[in-house]
């Protein structure tokens, strides 16, 4: 009867579960529109190239002689790998695929709840859609770490091996080498290590806390070693929280869900055991990191998300079995659905039409500017341009360098501010502009249309350059002793 009921149960999920997975695979098939994906590729083609990994700043002429903890390297060549293979439809791809392995791994760790497990997870995807809707970029493997080292470390202590664990460190040692939010997985550890020393399962403890031990060595498995962790206290320390579009603080609505959430899982889980307030403490610092930076987030999210789960197992096993919970998960499909169909032209354009690309993307990127250059061959290899774009022409005109792209805000200059402050000193053409730009020698400027820079160049006709090039996005100014061949 047992097995007639377990073989019944398996039948009605696996339909389910099959759904669920379209729903997610059509839904984050989102093209990539990450403005660093560019100078990840340069750095990844270079690897394919060469046979190694890139340790100069050969990109842009800004801080050429600086040392870079990169802790990308992995996701670089494989997303390099990737492009060449299939361009950004693979990409595209990739990132579904991660998302749908996300979801089954989360709910391989709490089997039970199915539909529960759908709706929470739809949950926290939404509230960080910051990160997801840009598609695929590193963040994402991040999520996908959290969410397997959650699996092992639950995996092993119901079944009281340690062969769930083993894997771990191989996690870490990918993790380290494909984006610096590893931290996170040690945070999951430290959760879950606080209650096996709480039911003093302490031969448990011991073991995890090796592994844990083992894996923060694990991590040093990168090119560049304990610099990385260097790199990391940097962007903690780095005071752009208000400047850095990903590093400014979430909308109102989502600190308000924050707020509220925290509020409640942290009551509800004192109140269901009073030993679990250091969990809950581990969740409201996360929710305070959520709340000064939009990046962390996923993160929080995932951490509350485990937290509901482990702490309110019986009321959750309860709501799976409820006709409502089930009418809840078939809405949230079709919604989904809605979304996906709505949405999915503008990611086939995007993938396969470059202007459209180029003017319907995260932002326009200057590309009948970057044909002109390729065609009029512009003397001068260090370019001034926009912040934004620079990973875009890093990819596209890799002949040339740029002043600052997305590797850079964090890094010190002998100036004593982030290279992003100095960029916004000369694009918005504060006092000592020029002076800034003849310092960084630059050859010629490709701009934004429109912007202080652009507007004081084109009213101060007397004034040491000249405008090349126009249109309604991007102006090409070169000097004036420097000699330019211009089409008619």
């Amino acid at each position: 009867m047992i097995n007639y009921t377990q073989n019944k149960s398996a039948r009605i999920k696996f339909p389910f579960i099959a759904i669920i997975a379209f729903v997610i695979s059509i839904y984050f098939f989102k093209a990539p529109i990450d403005t660093d994906l560019g100078w990840h590729l340069r750095y990844g083609n270079y690897f394919l190239e060469n046979g190694k990994i890139l340790r100069e700043n050969s990109l842009t002429y800004f801080m050429t002689n600086y040392k870079w903890a990169n802790s990308y390297a992995l996701y670089q060549i494989i997303t390099a790998f990737l492009f060449k293979t299939g361009g950004l439809f693979l990409l595209t791809l990739s990132f579904s695929l991660v998302m749908i392995l996300s979801f089954v791994i989360f709910n391989l760790s709490y089997p039970k709840n199915l539909k529960i497990n759908f709706l929470l997870f739809t949950t926290l995807l939404l509230i960080s859609h910051n990160t997801f809707d840009l598609g695929y970029r590193a963040q994402i493997f991040s999520f996908l770490f959290v969410i397997i080292i959650n699996f092992l470390i639950k995996r092993s202590k119901e079944k009281e091996n340690i062969v769930y664990l083993s894997v771990i460190p191989f996690i870490f040692a990918l993790w380290s080498n494909i984006h610096g939010a590893f931290p996170f997985g040690f945070i999951i550890a430290i959760y879950h290590l606080y209650d096996i020393i709480l039911k003093k399962k302490n031969k448990q403890a011991i073991i995890l806390a090796t592994i844990m031990a083992i894996s923060f060595f694990a991590t040093l498995i990168n090119p560049l070693g304990f610099e990385i962790y260097k790199e990391i206290a940097r962007h903690f320390q780095n005071p752009l929280q208000k400047i850095i579009a990903e590093w400014t603080p979430p909308s109102l609505l989502i600190k308000l869900i924050i707020i509220t959430s925290t509020a409640i899982i942290f009551t509800s889980s004192v109140r269901e055991n009073k030993k679990s307030i250091f969990r809950s403490a581990l969740l409201a610092i996360l929710a305070l990191s959520s709340l000064s930076s939009k990046r962390n987030v996923p993160f929080w999210a995932i951490f509350a998300v485990i937290e509901i789960l482990e702490n309110q197992k019986e009321r959750t096993i309860k709501h799976e079995t409820k006709k409502i919970t089930q009418k809840i998960a078939f809405g949230t499909i079709i919604l989904l659905l809605f979304l996906s169909v709505k949405n999915l032209p503008k990611n086939f354009y995007l993938i396969y039409d470059y202007k459209y690309y180029c003017n319907y993307g995260l932002l326009p990127y200057p590309c009948k500017a970057v044909e002109f250059i390729k065609r009029n061959k512009i003397k001068g290899e260090n370019v001034f341009s926009s912040y934004e774009w620079g990973g875009f022409l890093e990819w596209k005109l890799p002949e040339y360098k740029f002043f600052v792209d997305g590797r850079m805000p964090a890094w010190d200059t002998p100036e004593k501010k982030s290279p992003y402050l100095i960029y916004l000193e000369i694009i918005q053409a504060q006092d000592g502009w020029e002076e800034k730009l003849n310092q960084y020698k630059k050859d010629w400027l490709l701009i934004p249309s429109n912007t202080f820079l652009d507007i004081h160049l084109v009213k101060n006709k007397n004034s040491n350059w000249k405008e090349i090039y126009r249109d309604e996005i991007s102006s090409i100014f070169v000097k004036n002793d420097i000699i330019e061949k211009v089409p008619e």
